[in-house]
């Protein structure tokens, strides 16, 4: 459970960077990254996803107490007041948490405690985009340095932060060390311009590691017009550079586009360059009716280094109709192909390898809203490492009547040897988890909650995914207006 620290100390508090010239920060309309269901769990090839997706909307004045018992035990705590936010969380595999203020004065931002670290586009401190999906983000929105929110263990660093504006002038400065290795830390700093059209700025770091020191540096950019938005960071450490570009255009914002080229960043080390190469690009384009949306792109991504040559190329799809006032039809498509080299090596030299997977993947979603009840059925097909397509269908049930919330779902799923696929686990509120599946196999999970006038809930869920042991926890929560 919470630690004294943490009670007191933590809050997961993104620092926004500064708010200059709001006719350029302005941000498109947020999209719902599985509107259609087009999350399937492997976006982020290496990347744990535990607490992934929870949001934490500010309050003007108010707090936020939850507790979960059983065999997943967690706690959270929100408060919110004049500018003041804490959050704080408990879960098995640790603590994370910090304090914050925000502020429109010459002190903008300051926080402390546990968060995540990001400068410009991702080039200096570490792109995530590097890893198995290549996305091209449709944010008209560039800062400096910011320590944003996060509410996992394994993606968290452990510091402080302050934001300081004047007029046009924005400086960012933290320091802050790995959640679970304190050894090495970090002190980053960000000087920015911003105007009517745009920003620039530098950002500087530097990594000490026992008598060990490394510098880094980037400059960042962004331009600004009524039809497009084009903004880059071009970032140096160890000898090595990394750039990132992207651009978004259309009188909607309706297309946008990343290029990313360079070294890419050490797992194990923050601010150093690691000697493998990562190049690459997205496209992608969004429209949107009154009777539904879609959503299209293509991309493709290189990784080399000095044991393997992997290229990896996708293209998707996913749309949304409204078939009547109570049933949306959601239909997704993916398809990928991965060639992967590798040179001669050991004693007895092996001749170089070449090898090429196609992965493809298809849903189609049914929701069907009748009264207080959302029913969705969805169906999965799935052809990968195999000759033979495999299936996945779930359904899933929601009614809320007054101050009861009752879910209900099963899935099952029947993989042909070898074909592997994503499928969520349930877990405590505000948590989000992918398991791999293979094989055969079927999952249950059902959950209640009843609200006291809004203001305190107590509720309860289970979940089993055969042969594993069923999952039980109690929820107990307050909130404050």
């Amino acid at each position: 459970m919470l630690s004294l620290r943490h009670a007191l100390l933590a809050m997961l508090a993104a620092v926004n960077g500064c708010a200059p010239a709001a006719s350029f920060h302005y941000d498109g309309a947020p999209i719902n990254a599985d509107s259609s269901g087009t999350v399937w769990g492997d976006e982020y090839e290496g990347l744990a996803v535990g607490g992934a997706g929870e949001t934490v909307h500010s309050l003007p004045r108010g707090f936020n107490l939850e507790w979960v018992d059983g065999n997943t035990q967690s706690a959270r705590v929100d408060a919110f007041a004049r500018g003041a936010s804490l959050h704080a969380r408990s879960y098995p595999s640790g603590e994370v948490g910090s304090i914050a203020w925000h502020g429109d004065g010459a002190l903008r931002e300051v926080v402390a405690g546990d968060f995540t670290p990001a400068i410009a586009e991702g080039a200096l401190l570490g792109d995530p985009r590097t890893g198995g999906d290549l996305r091209a983000p449709g944010s008209v929105r560039m800062q400096g340095l910011a320590m944003r929110a996060s509410t996992s263990t394994w993606s968290s660093m452990t510091g402080g932060g302050v934001v300081l504006g004047a007029g046009a002038y924005c400086f960012g400065l933290g320091g802050w060390q790995a959640h679970d290795e304190p050894q090495g830390r970090v002190a980053a700093a960000s000087i920015e311009r911003a105007g009517s059209d745009g920003v620039v700025g530098a950002a500087f770091g530097e990594t000490i590691d026992g008598d060990t020191r490394r510098t880094a540096i980037s400059t960042y950019g962004a331009h600004k017009t009524e039809t497009a938005f084009v903004s880059g960071e071009l970032a140096l450490a160890d000898s090595r550079a990394r750039a990132v570009a992207r651009v978004v255009a259309g009188s909607r914002r309706e297309w946008s586009a990343i290029a990313i080229a360079g070294a890419g960043p050490a797992n194990d080390a923050p601010l150093v360059f690691a000697r493998k190469e990562r190049w690459g690009a997205a496209l992608e384009r969004r429209d949107g009716w009154g009777w539904g949306a879609s959503r299209t792109g293509v991309s493709t991504l290189t990784r080399r280094d000095v044991v393997s040559d992997i290229r990896r190329r996708r293209a998707f799809w996913d749309g949304e109709w409204r078939v009547t006032d109570d049933t949306r039809l959601q239909l997704a498509a993916r398809v990928t192909r991965e060639e992967s080299t590798r040179p001669e090596n050991g004693a007895l030299a092996a001749l170089p390898s070449h090898e090429v997977a196609d992965d493809w993947r298809a849903r189609a979603t049914l929701r069907v809203f009748l009264g207080l009840t959302d029913n969705a059925y969805r169906v999965e097909w799935v052809q990968n490492r195999s000759g033979k397509p495999g299936m996945i269908a779930s359904w899933s049930w929601r009614m809320r009547a007054g101050p009861l919330d009752t879910r209900l779902s099963a899935s099952a799923h029947a993989l042909a040897p070898g074909q592997v696929s994503y499928s969520t686990d349930d877990a405590p509120p505000g948590i989000a988890e992918y398991s791999t599946v293979t094989g055969k196999g079927a999952s249950l999970a059902a959950s209640t909650r009843l609200w006291f006038r809004h203001h305190a809930w107590l509720g309860a869920a289970w979940s089993q995914r055969p042969p594993g042991s069923p999952r039980v926890w109690v929820t107990l929560g307050l909130r404050g207006g």
